[in-house]
């Protein structure tokens, strides 16, 4: 009620705007962020798999020394990362998914409270974040946008889903 009483009988006329911000700037990042991929596809730019072994590795010596009694879980997926991307040359796009899926891992890793998993996962989505944005000038700053955007769309959404509710439009 008192929302619509002050906003009736017409919400000022960059409300639209306001209230969108933060779709628009995630928006704005993707479109980048895609471009930026995108343009390195095309120069066929790749990312070497060998600097992820090493932040790998970077994070291993740490994560068994702080977690002792995880030493042989933590040596098998450093194997498994070895295996997988040493003296690999990954192509962008590829590097893009990958960067994905260790953010979605690192992301559940710490909803479940997996420490070994987040950390590994962590060290994968750095180490990407820096060589995706060396070849693909523009990666980090579209990610920045998104995740802004994202930040303020998580509060600007319900306002204006109650103002869409409430039938108040520009």
């Amino acid at each position: 009620g008192a929302i619509k009483n002050i906003l009736t009988p017409k919400t000022p006329k960059y409300a639209n705007e306001i209230l969108n911000v933060g779709k628009n700037l995630a928006e704005k990042g993707s479109k980048l962020r895609d471009t930026a991929i995108n343009t390195a596809k095309e120069f066929g730019k790749k990312v070497d798999g060998t600097k992820i072994v090493k932040a790998v590795e970077e994070w291993g010596k740490r994560a068994k020394n702080a977690n002792p009694t995880q030493k042989s879980a933590i040596q098998k997926i450093l194997s498994a990362a070895k295996n997988t991307y040493k003296g690999k040359q990954l192509k962008v796009d590829t590097a893009k998914n990958l960067w994905d899926d260790a953010d979605a891992g690192y992301t559940a890793a710490g909803r479940t409270a997996n420490t070994i998993e987040g950390g590994y996962h962590g060290a994968v989505r750095g180490i990407l974040r820096k060589e995706l944005d060396r070849v693909a000038p523009g990666f980090e700053k579209g990610t920045g946008l998104i995740r802004e955007g994202l930040k303020k769309e998580k509060l600007l959404k319900p306002i204006r889903d109650s103002l869409s509710r409430a039938d108040i439009k520009e």
